[in-house]
This record gives structure tokens, C-alpha cells and sequence, in this order.
């Protein structure tokens, strides 16, 4: 009896070691994987800058654009120009900027005339040679152009493959060299200037097109990348307010956020209600997701972006109007110090945690390069520390 129990107590035995070096085993492995594998979440709201910063990831950590990818952000290049075009277009209307239009010299402004009194009298010298009675037989070149890009083809209809038709191509041209038209831009707009190349069926467009490339995101993207012997997984989700719901299932199990927003859509409102101003809107959005409970022990990094529209945009739209409690007139710095303090005070914490500030360029790969740097390793280590492996 006594031996088929000290039998029995060793058979327990053994089985117990085996299944503790299961166990241990599957710790370990538990353990490499946390220490290969994060996964990295890309929000914000609509038309913040998310896309271009993966872009940059991926610029930045050797993963180059296929050929196809090229020739598919061509097409997006094709598109973004004929919708520049058109919004040109409907913006002389809209604005009462005459084509032709040449603003006075800024040395004609009085000297104690404040930049926003003297765009003001720019826009009223428009308006009045807008309203000029004579304007309305212009038949001029540009006239006819701007007519024709107002009717022209449905970019989502253009292959990856297909060229611009060339009359089109001249239109564009005609519509961007007008002074009327240079004036209601309100930035130097690089892919205008290279219609010629872009409508080439052949091209490939370089990095810094890519870069400067637009399309709305509609669905989850995962774009895997290697650093420093890591594996990183960033999803990139669709900012519109109709795509948020979708988010949730990748809140969990994710190692960091880098949250983006666009520092120049301070003056600008919602495509979904036209109502909410887009700055209020990404503040409130990056309330819920720093108060989220999955969240409450992430690294969180927050892009404030768009950064080089700013400092003209000051000028000619003041802050103070949609914010009126901001006082730091067309200071960038002030202007940045005001909304970091903004988003600091919307993840206000007990314990206070902590929130990594970066302005950025996203179409700046120079810039951007050293931003991700910095932050991605910033977000490997927080996670380490947080599974306890470091």
C-alpha cells in the first residue's frame, strides 16, 4: 500500500513538473512575442494628417512604394489636381475674386494698418472689380478655361494608367497661372505646377508627390513595419465621425497612441454637419480616447499638425475668431501654446499622466523622420516596462 502510494505521489510529481514547464515555456513565449510584436494605433479626426504620417513610416523605415503603388498615387495625384481646379473655380465665385484680379502691392497699406485690416481691403477691392458691370462680357482665355474645368471629367473615372487629355491639362494650366486665381489661393499649391508630369500616363510619382497626395480614408488599414528588430503594427482608421464605432475592436491589446491633429483647421468645419468646428471637434475626440479605460496605461502621443499652414493662416484668418478667449494674435508660438494646453487640459488625470507633445510637417520627411524617432521608442519602452520585461 505504502508502495503504490510513494508510486502514485511520483507519478503527481511528475506531471506537476511537466505541466509547470509548460508553463514556463509558454511564459516565455508569451514574453518574446511582447517583446517583438506592438501594436501602435493612427487616430484622429477627418483630414488631420494621419495617412501622410504612415506614409512617412514607411518612407522612414525602408519600406518603399511598389511600382503599382506609384502608379496608384498617380491616379489619387490626377484626382487631387482636378479637384484643386475645380474648388478654384467655384471659389472666385464664391469669394467675388475676379479673374485678372492684381491686389496693390502690401506697400500701398498704411503703416499702423494691422495685416488683418489690410487683407480686408484686398478682399473689398475684389468684391467691387467682381461686381464691375463690364466683367460680366468677359470672354477671356482663362474665362473658358475655368468653364470647361467647372464640366470637366470625373476624376474617379481616371485608371491608374490613364493620361489627363491634353486640352485639359492646358486648362489647368491657364486657370493656375492667372493672377486672380494665385490670389484666392491660399497657399502655393506644387501639384498645379506639375500637372504636365502627372498627366503623363508613364509617370511615377516620387515620394514627395505621395506625400503630397490626398484621399480620404474610408476603412482600417495594417501596415507592418520592422524596427529595430521589432515588429510594429500601425492601424490607420478612418477619422469621419461615421467610421469612429469601428475603432473599438482594435483599443485592445494596443501598445501606444499617436494621435493626430491638424493645428490648421482652427477656422475650418466638418464635411459631415458643416456646423462643428474641426479643432473642437478632434479636442472632444481626444478627451474620450485619453479617458477610455483601455487607454489608462498608454503611451499616448499627440501630433499637433499641419503646422507650416499656420503662420500665414494667422494672418489672414484670425485665431480669435473661433476661439475667442485666445489672445496671442498672429503668433505662431502663442497659437501653439494655446491649443497644447488644450489638448493637456482634455487628458487631465489623477494622477496626471503623461503627454508628448510634437508639432509637425507631415510632408517634411526631414522632420517627421526625427519626430518618429524619438516617439517610437518612446512607445517600445513604455510597453516593455508595462508587461513588466524591462
Amino acid at each position: 500500500m505504502v508502495v503504490g502510494m510513494c508510486g502514485g505521489a511520483n507519478e503527481e510529481a511528475a506531471e506537476a513538473d511537466a505541466i509547470n514547464q509548460r508553463i514556463d515555456r509558454e511564459i516565455k513565449k508569451q514574453e518574446k512575442d511582447l517583446q517583438g510584436n506592438f501594436r501602435v494605433l493612427l487616430l484622429g479626426s477627418g483630414d488631420s494628417g494621419k495617412s501622410t504620417i504612415l506614409k512617412q513610416m514607411k518612407i522612414v523605415y525602408g519600406m518603399d512604394f511598389s511600382r503599382q503603388e506609384r502608379l496608384s498615387y498617380r491616379s489619387q495625384l490626377m484626382s487631387n489636381i482636378l479637384d484643386c481646379a475645380r474648388a478654384l473655380v467655384a471659389a472666385m465665385t464664391s469669394l467675388e475674386i475676379p479673374f485678372g484680379f492684381e491686389p496693390p502691392d502690401c506697400a500701398a497699406a498704411d503703416a499702423d494698418m494691422s495685416p488683418a485690416v489690410w487683407c480686408e481691403r484686398l478682399a473689398e477691392a475684389a468684391r467691387a472689380a467682381f461686381r464691375d458691370p463690364a466683367r460680366q462680357t468677359d470672354s477671356s482665355p482663362v474665362v473658358k478655361a475655368a468653364a470647361k474645368i467647372a464640366g470637366s471629367v470625373d476624376s474617379t473615372k481616371l485608371g491608374d494608367t490613364d493620361p489627363l487629355p491634353p486640352d485639359l491639362v492646358a486648362d489647368i494650366k491657364a486657370l493656375w497661372a492667372d493672377s486672380g486665381v494665385q490670389y484666392c489661393a491660399t497657399r502655393g499649391n506644387d501639384l498645379m505646377e506639375h500637372v504636365d508630369d502627372i498627366a503623363n500616363a508613364s509617370h511615377l510619382p516620387t515620394n514627395d508627390a505621395i506625400l503630397a497626395s490626398r484621399k480620404a480614408t474610408t476603412q482600417i488599414s495594417e501596415t507592418v513595419l520592422t524596427i529595430n528588430g521589432s515588429v510594429v503594427r500601425v492601424y490607420d482608421v478612418a477619422g469621419q465621425r461615421k467610421y469612429r464605432p469601428k475603432w473599438v475592436p482594435y483599443f485592445e491589446n494596443c501598445d501606444g497612441i499617436f494621435f493626430v491633429s491638424a493645428l490648421s483647421s482652427y477656422d475650418q468645419r466638418l464635411e459631415e454637419d458643416n456646423t462643428t468646428n474641426k479643432m473642437v471637434d478632434s479636442l472632444r475626440l481626444f478627451g474620450m480616447i485619453c479617458n477610455h479605460v483601455l487607454f489608462k496605461n498608454k503611451s499616448i502621443i499627440l501630433f499637433l499638425n499641419k503646422v507650416d499652414l499656420v503662420p500665414k493662416k494667422l494672418v489672414h484668418s484670425p485665431l480669435e475668431k473661433y476661439f475667442p478667449d485666445y489672445t496671442g494674435g498672429d503668433s505662431f508660438a502663442a497659437c501653439s501654446r494655446y491649443f497644447e494646453a488644450a489638448f493637456r487640459k482634455e487628458c487631465a488625470s489623477d494622477p496626471p499622466r503623461a503627454l508628448i507633445v510634437h508639432l509637425t510637417w507631415a510632408t517634411d520627411t526631414s522632420q517627421t523622420k526625427k519626430v518618429l524617432f524619438s516617439v517610437m521608442g518612446i512607445v517600445l519602452e513604455s510597453s516593455l516596462k508595462a508587461n513588466g520585461l524591462i
